[in-house]
């Protein structure tokens, strides 16, 4: 019988034997069966939760196994409660930055979270060896490429260059745009003392939302930079120039499929070559409208990388459509992350799990935390998006007469450079994890080799 998931809490140590125990029987081969969601409390997947009634003991009298619920009171655990998807996805939403601290900690060593003073997924993706090509994780030049991302919006932090008062740098709010409709239904005397809403500012008001303050989280990923802090902070592509597009409030978006395509359109013709999206929708129709656009992007040599998706097994949309490029998530172990979902549509994985970026609250206080999810996966894929056409711009111009083969021939690279062990599930999980140093080295494609994707 399938089971569901499970919130078990109690004592962090007692939950770090739980979850020890969960990986033993598992074996880990689709993932971690662990996902932590605060010091005090854990989630175990139904496989792990299958495992361990499997491997009970049956009780004396009745010849039947103990509940779940037994299980985790004879490993002393206060409580174990069965949830669905949606109270998960709360769950994952809802976290403070320093809510990993008690179990991944606990169950990592400080080797698999820092490599040689560097945060391990710029390590075990080579991008630190990428910036060498190119320049330093302190200093790289542009020379105007810039990238597009669409999320939640962003708040003016240290990390993204937001100083003393003065505008960023590498943020581009001259062209940010705000296109999520709820922002211009709001009550405004329920929201007395907030700003009102702008299509021409990306800030993420943090209004309550269920995904308030995403946009900052998946921007510092993306680019942020903050050598100031105790660890100096580096984004996957370090003060790469992008434009913020707010959509929504929730990872969610089925919703507003509409407002995505204005914000594919609205990138593409202020000149980004590449859209990270860390959002998704689940079963779902798609609107003709959005494949358009998508298409549209595609059609001009925009690389569109977006996120498989978290908790739900099937990859959600836009990753699962044709002419984008979807990407899954893995764990230091370089497995891939239970989070992620899944299927012959991802494409790659890259780091999700856990992942140092920064945060912000409404007061533009930004503290420094661990989370997870394809959405930090994704950044890292179109960094190194980002730096191929900044390193091989000049041969990928001459090679690639139709804009689409730019971004073929960066699918066929990113994949065919990826890492993957013997017991790698490529039908799942795509053809590896992200290398981007090799990405960046490898031959480029033929023109002719390179064959034009079907309408999104």
């Amino acid at each position: 019988m399938a089971q569901p998931y499970y919130l078990v809490t109690g004592d962090p140590k007692k939950l770090a034997k739980i979850a020890r125990y969960a990986r033993k029987l598992t074996g880990k081969q689709q993932g971690d069966p662990v996902l932590a969601v605060g010091s005090h409390r854990i989630v175990l997947m139904p496989a792990a939760v299958s495992r361990m009634i499997e491997s009970a003991p049956t009780q004396p009298i009745t010849g039947f196994p103990p509940s779940f619920a037994e299980i985790m009171e004879g490993m002393k655990a206060e409580g174990a409660t069965p949830i669905n998807q949606g109270r998960l996805a709360e769950l994952l939403a809802t976290r403070e930055p320093a809510e990993l601290a008690g179990i991944p900690r606990a169950e990592l060593d400080e080797s698999d979270l820092v490599i040689d003073g560097w945060d391990w997924h710029l390590k075990r993706t080579r991008l630190v060896d990428a910036w060498g090509l190119v320049g330093s994780a302190e200093r790289i030049d542009w020379k105007g490429l810039r990238v597009g991302q669409i999320d939640t919006g962003f708040r003016e932090i240290p990390c993204l260059g937001f100083k003393g008062g003065q505008p960023s740098s590498f943020v581009l709010t001259d062209f940010d745009r705000n296109f999520f409709p709820g922002d211009f239904t709001r009550d405004p005397f329920q929201y007395v003392g907030n700003p009102f809403a702008s299509e021409f500012s990306a800030l993420d008001p943090m209004l309550g939302g269920a995904n308030d303050g995403h946009g900052t989280r998946t921007a510092s990923v993306l680019a942020g930079f903050d050598p100031s802090v105790d660890r100096p902070y580096f984004g996957a592509a370090p003060q790469l120039p992008f434009i913020p597009v707010r959509i929504c409030d929730s990872v969610i978006i089925n919703h507003v499929q509409g407002a995505l395509a204005l914000a594919i359109e609205h990138l593409v013709r202020h000149g980004c070559s590449v859209i990270t999206l860390s959002m998704g929708m689940a079963l779902t129709l798609i609107d003709d409208r959005l494949r358009k656009a998508i298409d549209y992007a595609y059609e001009n040599g925009v690389i569109l990388v977006a996120a498989a998706g978290n908790v739900w097994d099937l990859v959600v949309a836009p990753a699962r459509l044709n002419r984008t490029l979807a990407v899954g998530g893995c764990t230091p172990a370089l497995i891939p992350w239970i989070g992620s979902s899944f299927g012959p549509e991802v494409d790659l994985c890259a780091p999700a799990w856990p992942i140092r970026r920064a945060s912000a609250d409404r007061k533009g206080r930004q503290t420094y935390g661990y989370g997870d999810g394809t959405s930090f996966a994704t950044p890292q894929v179109a960094a190194t998006a980002a730096l191929w056409l900044l390193y091989r711009g000049e041969e990928i111009r001459a090679r690639y007469p139709q804009k689409w083969q730019r971004v073929e021939a960066f699918k066929t690279l990113v994949k065919d450079t990826a890492s993957a062990g013997g017991d790698w599930n490529r039908e799942q999980y795509g053809e590896g994890i992200l290398d981007a140093y090799a990405a960046l080295r490898a031959d480029l494609p033929p023109a002719d080799a390179l064959r034009e994707d079907k309408p999104a």
